[in-house]
């Protein structure tokens, strides 16, 4: 093998394994504080496109809705260890993205009490409703659901996979 071959492939490598840890490195672990809404709130504020947002083992009631306004994912610490429970007429997550990038919400037990509320409900994903783009790339997975009226409320194009609930 001739030197330049050599260069070359070395270069290559190198190039190839500074985008390796490039790419893994980008994406963090945002922990919020509690399970309480506002704890919760301010993890997914702060974290930005690929990241994971973890929210810790407890019993919260949120009274308001979580936005998620970014590509992340939601994880809870499994559906015996997080439970959100939601009393009042609203949605407890909302998820609305002004562009098509991935979001997953997993490990987390809705207690939503009653099915009283035609609002009431564990997560409402917004999609465009003129069809320019949609959520598709959307994971529902892992969860819990107790009660409700709209437990899951696709608004718009809405695309994705609901498993293992």
């Amino acid at each position: 093998m001739n030197k330049t071959i050599k260069t070359a492939s070395l270069i290559s490598i190198i190039f190839l394994g500074v985008l390796c840890l490039t790419r893994s490195s980008s994406a963090a672990v945002r922990n919020a504080a509690s399970c309480a809404k506002a704890d919760v709130q301010a993890a997914v504020t702060s974290a930005v496109n690929g990241d994971t947002v973890t929210i810790p083992a407890g019993n919260c009631t949120w009274s308001s809705t979580l936005t998620i306004n970014k590509g992340i994912t939601l994880q809870g610490a499994g559906t015996n260890a997080t439970t959100i429970t939601q009393n009042s007429g609203i949605f407890s997550i909302v998820i609305n993205l002004n562009a098509d990038l991935p979001v997953r919400v997993t490990g987390i037990y809705f207690d939503l009490v009653s099915n009283s509320s035609s609002d009431h409900g564990a997560i409402e994903i917004s999609g465009s409703d003129n069809g320019s783009f949609g959520t598709t790339q959307l994971r529902i997975d892992h969860c819990k659901f107790n009660k409700g009226n709209a437990v899951i409320s696709p608004e718009g194009w809405v695309y994705g996979v609901i498993d293992h609930n």
